[in-house]
C-alpha cells in the first residue's frame, strides 16, 4: 500500500476504534494493508501484526513479527 494510503487508512482505523469506543491500545498501530473484504492489516506498536475484522474489530489472525506476516502472505496459494 502506498504511504499516503497507509496514512489515510490508519486515520480511518483510529476513527473506527473511537466510534466503537474500544480501548485504543487494544489495536494501536499503523495500517499496512487493507484486505479485499475490508479488514485491516496493522503493524502494532509492539511489533506484532494483526488482521483486524472490519465487522467485529477483533483480531482474526496474528503474527509475532512483520517478517512472519510477509513470509506467510507470500507463501499463501
Amino acid at each position: 500500500m502506498p504511504y499516503a494510503e497507509s496514512v489515510k487508512e490508519t486515520k480511518d482505523f483510529a476513527a473506527k476504534i473511537a466510534a466503537e469506543e474500544l480501548l485504543a491500545d487494544r489495536c494501536a498501530g499503523t495500517v499496512i494493508a487493507k484486505c479485499a473484504d475490508g479488514d485491516w492489516v496493522i503493524v502494532c506498536d509492539d511489533g506484532s501484526v494483526r488482521r483486524i475484522s472490519h465487522e467485529t474489530m477483533d483480531a482474526g489472525e496474528t503474527w509475532d513479527t512483520v517478517a512472519q506476516f510477509f513470509c506467510d502472505a507470500l507463501s499463501e496459494d
